[in-house]
């Protein structure tokens, strides 16, 4: 699991479990998280796929990188360990828009907007949040923001209330993250993958890798969006709406 999680790239990851999920030489699966977020549909949407295969064989999961959504993902794993350099965490929800006003307002442009509506426009660029948007905002939020907070108190075995301290959005170092039992190990994740394999009765030759493939021409044409959007979620990691 590598990159932004968002729609494109998530549905090819979830069909990929499904695979996994239905052959049977299959004896279990690690999921290798390398992800700063993303969207909370999207990332939620991965999650469940890890969930139905877990609920047929054993699934665990190793970060390198886990980040918010890409956190929430790995929290499907019945295990979750990290490297010691990984980064965990991110539990929060963030969304954002520029405010072009002053700006558009210096160079002589305006927006017509006809809406049907009160606050369909309130995503443009054009002005700011009013008071009433923003309590509607933040009502979105607190509601995305439950969803994660209960889904890692469920993975997780924590309290609801230890979660909710510890869910302020701040990235962790591994370390910091095994003493809030955000994650179960911290070492070499080849040597958990072998371990892994050893307690499923399968020699360690027989891991076998896979990630979704894409055909050449879509490769071509979206590399360079795709490279932008994961530039975007590193700089923000709890970004876009699970943003998160």
């Amino acid at each position: 699991m590598e990159g932004a999680l968002i729609t494109s790239r998530v549905l090819p990851l979830c069909r990929t479990l499904e695979k996994l999920e239905r052959d049977r030489s299959v004896k279990g699966v690690v999921l290798l998280v390398d992800s700063p977020g993303g969207t909370a549909p999207a990332s939620e949407y991965l999650y469940f796929a890890v969930r139905r295969v877990r609920k047929v064989k054993p699934v665990i999961s190793c970060v390198i990188f886990g980040a918010s959504g890409g956190y929430l993902a790995a929290c499907g794993g019945e295990k979750v360990y990290a490297l010691p350099t990984a980064i965990v965490g991110s539990i929060g929800v963030i969304s954002f828009k520029p405010v072009l006003a002053g700006v558009m307002e210096r160079v002589g442009v305006s927006l017509e907007v006809v809406k049907k509506g009160e606050k369909k426009d309130m995503s443009l660029f054009h002005r700011g949040y009013s008071e009433d948007e923003r309590k509607s905002l933040e009502a979105l939020h607190s509601a995305v923001y439950g969803r994660f907070v209960s889904i890692v108190s469920e993975e997780r075995h924590l309290p609801r209330e230890k979660v909710e301290e510890i869910a302020t959005g701040e990235l962790f170092s591994a370390e910091t993250a095994l003493s809030l039992g955000l994650v179960d190990a911290v070492g070499d994740l080849e040597k958990f993958v072998t371990e892994f394999a050893s307690s499923l009765g399968v020699k360690r030759e027989r891991v076998v890798y896979h990630r979704p493939r894409k055909h050449f021409m879509r490769r071509l044409v979206s590399s360079g969006a795709e490279a932008l959007v994961d530039e975007f979620f590193r700089f923000f990691p709890f970004g876009g709406t699970w943003g998160k």
